[in-house]
């Protein structure tokens, strides 16, 4: 699921201006609401998804649910999920990163490949 919506994605990311992102890509992904349902039904009540240990396979989920969130304000509705959000976010080696204004978190959700200017 994660590989699906990541192909779509990245062009998707660095070709359309800020302004039409949104849009693009509730069109062309999948829902984000039924996503998060999906991966909120496969965390259940672990910590993690591997497991009680975490993987990288958590850190790709989160930043999957992070950029719905900051496109969808209001997406992550599921106790598990936030709670797993938050679980990720107060790792000590990420804190600063998490709530440093300054940090690249709060630039636009492109990359140098973008078209637009």
């Amino acid at each position: 699921m994660l590989l699906q919506i990541w192909s779509k994605w990245d062009p998707i990311s660095a070709t359309h201006p800020p302004k039409t992102l949104l849009q693009t890509n509730l069109q062309q992904l999948p829902q984000p609401r039924g996503v998060i349902q999906q991966f909120s039904e496969a965390l259940g009540e672990r910590q993690f998804f591997a497991g009680d240990a975490i993987s990288c396979t958590d850190f790709w989920i989160f930043e999957t649910i992070d950029k719905f969130e900051r496109l969808e304000p209001g997406t992550l509705e599921q106790d598990n999920i936030l709670r797993f959000r938050k679980r990720i976010m107060s790792l000590p080696t990420l804190h600063k990163y998490f709530t440093d204004p300054k940090s690249s978190r709060y630039l636009p959700l492109n990359n140098k490949r973008a078209s637009f200017k």
